[in-house]
């Protein structure tokens, strides 16, 4: 399933919410109660700077910063560590974010499990505060990565309903429809989808969403059987971003008109696909093998819509190879729901491949 990264910058509700309770110094009852609740304050205090720090920098992304969220994580650990225990409700947040950046940097599900055990009883400690929806993002953010997906549609549902504007919705309906066809419900995610996009076109920031939902929906077309309507709104998703990437005889570039020309070299993302490649860090994919279908819907809309024959057979092959990237890994990785479905694709996939090839007069090594 795709999901949006940066969903806590459509969700700014429950950030700003997170500011005014956070920022708001003990009285004197709760030092009554708490001798330590000034110390413990300043320190969560410190700890959301750090936080702060970690989620700026993989926003940035890049090889180069690793080494930079690598510092700021053990930063952030060590403040954690030497923090007053009994830890209140706000550094175990803190700490739930900390895991959940050190999971990110480790891809490691334990990491991932640990702040799930953290953030849910966190759930109850925000409850009827608004920046209980920050934690319920939060928590199903960690559901996508150890994939407990009916854990993950009921998170929304709770993301959702502590919205207090239309616009803070987008991104979770986006997400929670991408359960829902991960799940296996794709009646339930097509009309979700089609909403997201609706919900898009009137916010002045959803450009990007609406790019996505509109892939989305092309997959859920095509996992629902309706593999025409599929190819058709692939053809409009690719026809919605007209970047891709490239290298020049200098230097790698985004390129917003064409992809071709005696200056280009190698093409990295063809025109169209760029929302849904590897090179967007905008999204991830778990499990990381959903990212294919998409490619491989994209490319048959491309084949469709190639200029000359060579082409067309050249994107139905690249469509061929995305397909069996998709079946071989949901194979491995097993109990996967759309595996049958996919294998029927990839065989008709293969025979308009065949058939572009002879059209074109290509000879490949592997007929």
């Amino acid at each position: 399933m795709k999901r949006l990264a940066a969903a806590a910058l459509i969700v700014g509700a429950g950030l700003l919410a997170k500011s005014a309770w956070a920022d708001t110094p003990p009285n004197v009852w709760d030092l009554a109660k708490n001798p330590n609740a000034y110390q413990q304050w300043r320190e969560h205090l410190r700890l959301s700077q750090s936080v702060e720090m970690l989620d700026e920098l993989k926003e940035i992304g890049g090889r180069t910063n690793e080494l930079h969220r690598a510092a700021a994580l053990a930063t952030a650990q060590t403040a954690l560590d030497e923090s007053v225990a009994p830890k209140t409700p706000w550094l175990l947040y803190d700490q739930a974010a900390i895991t959940m950046a050190r999971a990110g940097i480790l891809k490691s599900p334990k990491e991932w499990q640990k702040a799930v055990e953290l953030l849910e009883p966190l759930t109850k400690s925000f409850d009827g505060t608004l920046f209980g929806q920050e934690v319920w993002l939060k928590l199903a953010e960690c559901y996508v990565q150890v994939e407990r997906t009916p854990d993950e549609i009921r998170a929304y549902d709770e993301v959702i309903a502590r919205a207090v504007v239309p616009e803070a919705t987008i991104t979770p309906l986006l997400n929670q429809g991408e359960a829902y066809m991960r799940a296996g419900e794709v009646d339930a995610a097509v009309p979700q989808f089609r909403e997201v996009y609706r919900l898009a076109g009137m916010s002045p920031t959803g450009n990007e969403v609406g790019v996505l939902a509109q892939w989305d929906l092309a997959l859920a077309l095509d996992r629902s059987g309706d593999e025409r309507g599929a190819i058709n709104a692939a053809k409009t998703a690719t026809h919605m971003d007209a970047r891709c990437l490239a290298i020049t005889k200098m230097h790698m570039a985004m390129i917003t008109t064409t992809c071709s020309g005696d200056d280009v070299a190698f093409v990295v993302v063809p025109q169209g696909l760029f929302p849904v490649s590897e090179q967007n860090d905008a999204v991830y994919f778990v499990p990381s093998y959903e990212r294919a279908w998409y490619l491989a819907l994209g490319r048959e809309a491309l084949a469709l819509d190639a200029q000359s024959p060579k082409d067309a057979a050249d994107h139905w092959k690249w469509a061929e190879t995305e397909m069996m990237d998709y079946v071989s890994k949901a194979t491995l990785h097993g109990g996967d729901k759309w595996l049958d479905l996919a294998k029927k694709r990839l065989d008709t996939i293969r025979k308009h491949r065949l058939d572009a090839d002879r059209r074109a007069g290509v000879t490949r090594l592997d007929l």
